[in-house]
């Protein structure tokens, strides 16, 4: 076994943390968090995670200067992100530390001098070299490591602090102006805007469009950093209508910072790089998901052969490339952040698997509603309203793909499971004009359960807003076709609305 011995000092002016010129925003709460974590005596290796761009090492930064603040203990600060053997990182952590190692990724047979704390910033491409990390630990008493990181390095000492985005502000808060520059993503924006322009403030002409600028920015502070500086070029309203196109928008000019941190694509395609083939696949695809999304929607929509869709979920959660929502519910939610998805939409159309997906997922949905429908009316029809709720988007998005490729069948019945949730929800008018849309595009639907259905909802719909007329001729289609169908259930609902 390699052997690692105290070397006669440590090399630590070289790896001092690093100095922000600009104010750091927002995360008082996080910052205390980290300060009690760090302060356990079994705090020996706390990992940041998070997506691109979330903030991870500005915080880690800030939380390793309060602490040796506090505690007047030493620091060093290493960025891996130019390191790409597993070897160097443990040949730099030992040479930090002042031992010898005879061997890379040898056990640390002495302590650490002293009591340090060492910050190592971003991980996740050397994360082969997490279990010499672990040797340089355990022989170590007196080493703490801060880790900056988009997956965990699996550690037994480790313990995970998921980064969150920055709180959003609401359309409420417009209200007051001047609590609403307390919200951390505006006060961002602010700060950032003001480096460029020292008279950028909040108006009541700017406020609406800055608010929409920073929900669209999700909270994340790269991209909120990199939009402050095209407002230099753009107006407030023209930076949050081009906000629709993340990707082309948010760039620096700025030559001090990263590579990888100058666009929010080179932050997104430095996570999307270090993905294996199949996780790429799959990335790639979970990108026509709109909103929420469950694993049996992976499973029916994404085709990565060879893969496990459990194992990449999970792996593409470790690599915080998804979100599973917070909440108790029977059967797990994800997400992905916008920005994420239109970089995943850039790369599906780039591998040309853009129509193949889209009409594995206008299938799966369009699967869903006719199975919702046909439980209006019975006991069932209680327990699917939260997943219908859930897949507003994904059955819209669903629809409109169906109608373009001319699956009408498919259109047919999504048609009518967003018109019954509209009814139910009270938005009658929206439900009426997509169901009518459809009809409409479709033509004279043949005497089928999905035409039958849409016929149904589109009377109802008619119904509710006093429509008799429309809603008449609407509701005896549906009955007719139900009846031919031999369909007691829909029939049942048809004549309830014509009684």
């Amino acid at each position: 076994m390699s052997r690692i011995a105290a070397a006669p000092a440590p090399r630590s002016v070289p790896h001092r943390l690093p100095e922000f010129a600009d104010l750091f925003v927002g995360r008082e709460s996080e910052l205390a968090t980290l300060g009690s974590i760090l302060a356990g005596r079994r705090a020996r290796l706390v990992t940041l995670t998070g997506a691109p761009g979330i903030g991870k090492t500005r915080l880690a930064v800030a939380a390793a200067a309060e602490f040796i603040a506090r505690t007047g203990r030493q620091a060093s600060f290493v960025d891996l992100t130019p390191i790409r053997e597993p070897e160097l990182v443990i040949s730099e952590l030992v040479q930090i530390l002042g031992l010898d190692s005879d061997g890379p990724g040898g056990s640390a047979s002495a302590a650490a001098d002293g009591r340090r704390l060492v910050l190592l910033d971003s991980c996740e491409h050397v994360l082969a070299a997490a279990p010499g990390i672990g040797r340089i630990l355990a022989g170590a008493p007196g080493l703490q490591i801060l880790a900056t990181s988009r997956e965990r390095l699996h550690l037994s000492a480790e313990q995970v602090f998921p980064v969150p985005a920055l709180p959003l502000p609401g359309p409420g808060d417009l209200v007051d102006l001047s609590a609403l520059t307390a919200n951390p993503s505006l006060a961002l924006l602010l700060d950032r805007a003001r480096r460029g322009d020292p008279g950028f403030g909040l108006t009541a002409g700017n406020a609406t469009e800055l608010v929409q600028a920073c929900i669209r920015l999700e909270g994340m502070p790269l991209a909120i950093e990199l939009a402050a500086a095209r407002l230099e070029l753009l107006t407030p309203a023209e930076l949050a209508f081009r906000l629709g196109h993340r990707m082309d928008v948010l760039a620096s000019r700025s030559q001090d910072v990263p590579s990888r941190h100058r666009t929010l694509r080179a932050a997104v395609a430095w996570s999307y790089e270090l993905l294996s083939d199949r996780e790429q696949a799959l990335f790639r695809q979970l990108s026509v998901f709109v909103g929420g999304w469950r694993l049996a929607d992976v499973e029916a929509v994404c085709e990565v052969p060879g893969a496990d869709p459990a194992a990449g979920i999970e792996s593409l959660l470790d690599k915080s490339l998804l979100r599973r929502a917070a909440g108790d519910g029977e059967i797990a939610e994800f997400s992905m952040l916008d920005s994420l998805q239109e970089y995943g939409a850039e790369q599906l159309s780039r591998h040309g698997e853009v129509g193949d997906t889209r009409t594995r997922h206008a299938a799966n949905y369009a699967e869903l509603a006719v199975q919702f429908e046909a439980a209006l009316g019975l006991p069932a029809e209680r327990q699917w309203w939260g997943r219908i709720a859930l897949d507003q988007a994904n059955l819209r998005v669903a629809l409109e793909h169906s109608l373009a490729t001319g699956r009408e069948e498919d259109a047919l019945a999504l048609a009518a499971a967003l018109g019954w949730y509209c009814y139910t929800r009270g938005h009658l008018g929206a439900g009426d004009r997509l169901v009518t849309d459809v009809l409409a595009r479709v033509g004279d639907p043949d005497e089928s359960r999905a035409g039958a259905a849409a016929r149904v909802a589109g009377g109802m719909l008619a119904w509710s807003r006093v429509e008799f007329d429309r809603a008449e001729s609407l509701l005896h289609g549906g009955l007719a076709a139900s009846q031919a169908l031999g369909d007691v259930r829909r029939s049942s609902v048809a004549s309830a609305f014509l009684g």
